[in-house]
């Protein structure tokens, strides 16, 4: 939020401070230190973040910022970058149900963690050009988590804080990004026919 919140600023007002402050935080992800270790560098050297490590909130937290800088400066550099890494992460950690363990070695389907994969791979398709190599990729696991969520949501719109455990406590955090996949696919001509069977509701809120 450090990097994507002033370059959504940018974008509102042209401030220029505010592309002088986010925009680094894009940069970064991709400039590797000085001290960084073997593995991180080998990521580097494949064209991908050094931060890469596998882990589905990493498909929020870098995406969103390149997202948000190739929307501040027009620079496909950004998206590009955004959509090679989410076909890594596709590649890697989706499984056959469309949903995603946090890591390779951790095989839970954990909500929130798929929310941050739910909304990263949203703000990216919303920009990511048609043309762009990635896109179908992307596109088609997109297609795949949002087919299996509708398989394991609540009577009362809600999802678990892991998914597929019934007797697991509904996770609001979670629930709200998988919501927001599912509204923006279902605006979106193309990314999908049917919305989610019951929409996200909770007693109190303002729907």
């Amino acid at each position: 939020m450090f990097g994507s919140l002033p370059l959504t600023l940018w974008q509102l007002t042209k401030d220029q401070r505010y592309l002088n402050l986010g925009l680094p935080y894009a940069q970064t992800q991709w400039q590797v230190p000085a001290n960084a270790k073997a593995d991180e560098k080998a990521w580097a050297d494949k064209g991908y973040s050094w931060q890469t490590r596998l882990w589905i909130d990493d498909m929020y937290m870098i995406t969103i910022v390149q997202t948000q800088a190739y929307k501040a400066t027009g620079d496909a550099v950004y998206i590009n970058r955004a959509a090679k890494e989410m076909a890594l992460y596709l590649d890697e950690l989706q499984r056959p149900n469309g949903l995603f363990y946090h890591a390779p070695d951790v095989p839970f389907y954990w909500g929130r963690g798929n929310g941050w994969m739910a909304a990263g791979v949203t703000e990216l398709l919303r920009y990511l050009p048609t043309t762009n190599p990635h896109y179908a990729r992307i596109l088609k696991g997109y297609k795949a988590m949002m087919s299996s969520l509708k398989n394991f949501q609540r009577s009362d719109g809600m999802w678990n804080q892991l998914i597929d455990e019934p007797d697991c406590w509904a996770e609001t955090s979670g629930s709200a990004m998988f919501a927001y996949a599912f509204i923006t696919g279902v605006k979106k001509a193309g990314w999908m026919l049917l919305p989610m069977a019951r929409p996200p509701v909770k007693p109190g809120w303002p729907w």
